[in-house]
């Protein structure tokens, strides 16, 4: 009688555990370069626990990555935060992918891309578990965003 007891609940545990491939990957290095008014900055990852990972969502991957720096003499940290969604592998998108996108270049200066006003490119390099990187281009209004390069690996 123990039997089919033992069998459901190995049954109903093995439902309950996720598959390999639905485990977020988490990133702990990467860089984030941005071109803004003819400057190029550079923002280090945060490795933070969950703040920056890729996730398998089916035949798509969704990827978040989360950047700052270090204080300046005004105490604010430049700071950057993307999540990126639908994509189906190395390739060129469109803004539909971009789901969030904000940089904080200081309290009263940020940018996140409009879509009316915003001309801009996604191209994904690299997406794998071992690593991500890619280029965001755009021409846009306000201040003057040329390029978003990121990387990040675990």
């Amino acid at each position: 009688m123990t039997k089919p007891l033992v069998v459901g609940i190995l049954f109903v545990a093995a439902l309950a555990r996720p598959s390999a491939g639905q485990a977020p990957q988490e990133f702990t290095k990467g860089v984030m370069h941005y071109t803004v008014d003819d400057t190029t900055h550079d923002l280090p990852l945060l490795p933070l626990a969950g703040s920056s990972t890729l996730t398998q969502l089916g035949k798509t991957s969704m990827l978040r990555l989360a950047f700052k720096g270090a204080p300046g003499s005004d105490n604010f940290a430049p700071n950057a935060r993307m999540v990126l969604r639908n994509l189906t592998g190395p390739g060129t998108f469109d803004m539909t992918a971009v789901m969030n996108l904000v940089v904080e270049i200081h309290f009263a200066k940020a940018w996140s891309p409009n879509r009316q006003e915003d001309n801009c490119v996604l191209k994904v390099v690299r997406l794998q578990p071992s690593g991500v990187s890619g280029i965001l281009n755009c021409t846009s209004q306000g201040p003057k965003f040329r390029e978003i390069k990121f990387e990040a690996e675990p």
